[in-house]
């Protein structure tokens, strides 16, 4: 019960800060960050509800995204990417997202932390099937996209490290297109004149 009273109150702090610096920082200077932290790493029953109101204080306000990874928030949040969990994997993806936005030494920090091959895996990693699968899939798949995008955002190091993430993709896409030009019994289809 206790966990759930703490899940709604990450929640409620996340819709006070969404788009409000004024209320980020209140929040923050309240203490909230490290309570926020505790919880992502103490209570497996909100885990998405911190890190949706870690993203939600860190989201355009650089004095928090450097509070936030100074409180030991990035680790904790890498390991939930390990989660089969998609709302974990969500909420995780968007607040690494926030996090990296704009700011040299989060996007460093996040990469040292093994969350660029996670992230990766996410999105270049699915099977056929996976991709057309569910909407949650598609959440995870657009989040972890969009933090790989800030990840290399004038980072040449984790450009080069999601380059290696991609040649994983390119190797999915030549074996889907090899399973496209067979037939069902596996031999090659006829190429049309």
């Amino acid at each position: 019960m206790f966990a759930d009273v703490q899940a709604r109150a990450a929640y409620a702090l996340r819709h006070l800060t969404s788009g409000h610096a004024q209320n980020q920082a209140a929040v923050a200077a309240a203490g909230a960050i490290p309570a926020l932290v505790r919880l992502l790493q103490d209570s497996e029953d909100a885990h998405d509800e911190a890190a949706g109101a870690l993203q939600s204080l860190a989201r355009h306000h650089n004095h928090n995204q450097a509070a936030i990874a100074d409180a030991g928030t990035i680790p904790a949040l890498v390991r939930l990417l390990c989660r089969k969990d998609e709302y974990l994997q969500f909420a995780a993806a968007c607040a690494l997202d926030d996090l990296a936005a704009n700011h040299a030494q989060n996007q460093t920090a996040i990469a040292d932390a093994g969350a660029i091959p996670l992230l990766a895996d996410l999105v270049f990693g699915l099977d056929t099937d996976e991709m057309y699968m569910s909407s949650d899939t598609k959440m995870v798949f657009e989040a972890a996209a969009a933090a790989l995008d800030r990840l290399a955002a004038g980072n040449a190091p984790n450009q080069a490290a999601i380059a290696v993430s991609k040649k994983e993709f390119e190797k999915f896409l030549d074996n889907l297109d090899s399973e496209e030009g067979t037939g069902e019994d596996g031999d090659e289809g006829e190429a049309s004149d």
